[in-house]
């Protein structure tokens, strides 16, 4: 049985992907941190177009569009949150 397609993003910024960003106030101001990797291999995962193009407008970036079964999808997600989890450990 042949599994459904789907279509998930990645945000690209030259030889760079997007892994994530975080919020924080600073002084009473809101700023955007942004974490970028040089490997899609821990890239995140946008599974909804529109917040990937917001984004990569914000940065500048371009959106690569990956086709592949949910499971594929889930993998990708699963070795991006392993990676965000070691980086924070630091």
């Amino acid at each position: 049985m042949n599994e459904k397609a789907y279509w998930y993003y990645f945000l690209n910024l030259g030889k760079l992907y997007y892994a994530g960003g975080l919020d924080a106030n600073y002084q009473g101001e809101r700023h955007t941190t942004y974490e970028f990797v040089n490997n899609n291999s821990f890239a995140y995962p946008f599974f909804d177009r529109d917040i990937a193009q917001q984004i990569a407008d914000e940065l500048g970036g371009n959106l690569i569009t990956v086709k592949g079964t949910f499971n594929e999808f889930i993998a990708q997600g699963n070795r991006w949150g392993k990676y965000i989890e070691e980086v924070r450990k630091k």
